[in-house]
Order: structure tokens, then sequence, then C-alpha cells
């Protein structure tokens, strides 16, 4: 279909007593551009704890990476890579101090209070060195 310009523009023009008014439809910045221009990172919940305590970290100290690596489309696996690591290191340790400090199931099937508060403090520790090695790193 085509419109002449004086169609299209009789549309936004209005004479009233020797005045003559424009009228511009509104427009729908609120609706569309925030959707296009913000920048969301919806994955975010499909990465791990740890990937998410590094997303804050790097979120409120270092945001200027993150624009950076939603630029280049890598923020996503690099979060999930240092949720991995932190995965497997916490793991680890948990394992390690356990056996260190003599924790096993015996200690578990003799004394099961005394089992409970030693794993908890275990992974009260291996958190706080994942924390300070890998999330806040």
């Amino acid at each position: 279909m085509y419109y002449s310009s004086k169609t299209v523009i009789s549309q936004y023009v209005s004479v009233n007593s020797n005045r003559t008014f424009l009228f511009f439809p509104p427009l729908r910045y609120n609706a569309l551009a925030k959707e296009d221009f913000a920048m969301k990172d919806e994955f975010i919940t499909r990465v791990g704890v740890w990937g998410q305590r590094h997303y804050n970290y790097l979120k409120n100290h270092f945001p200027t990476v993150i624009n950076v690596m939603r630029m280049k489309g890598t923020l996503e696996q690099y979060l999930k890579d240092i949720d991995k690591d932190a995965k497997d290191m916490f793991d680890k340790l948990v394992k390690q101090l356990a056996k260190q400090e003599g924790i096993n199931e015996e200690l578990k099937s003799a004394n099961e209070i005394d089992w409970i508060r030693s794993m908890n403090s275990i992974r009260n520790r291996a958190e706080e060195i994942v924390l300070s090695e890998v999330i806040y790193n």
C-alpha cells in the first residue's frame, strides 16, 4: 500500500483556529529498548553456586570485566569453568581434611554428633579456602 506524504503527515498535523499543531506518536522506548539494550545475564541460573558467587564478586568489584566478557560472549563458559574448578577443589579439600583428621565411617557409627560437628567444621574451612583462592581472587 502506498501512502502519499500528505496522507502520512496529515496524521500528525492538526489545524485549529489558525494554529497548526504537530502530534507525534508516543515512543515505545520503555517497552522495547530496555529489553533490547539491557544487559541481562539470563544464563546465571544455569551456573552453579560457586560460579554465581564469582559473578557477584566481579559484578560488584570489576564491572568492566563482566561487560567485556559479555561482549565477547565468554562470560557463561568462564563462570561454568570457575564453578567446576571450585566444586572439584572443595570436594578434594573436604576429603583430604577428613582423612588428615581421622574422620571416617567408624567415627560416624560410634559418635554421630562428633562426626557431624567435625564434618561441618571441615566443610566450613574448605569453603573459606575455596572462596579466598578461587572465588575472590
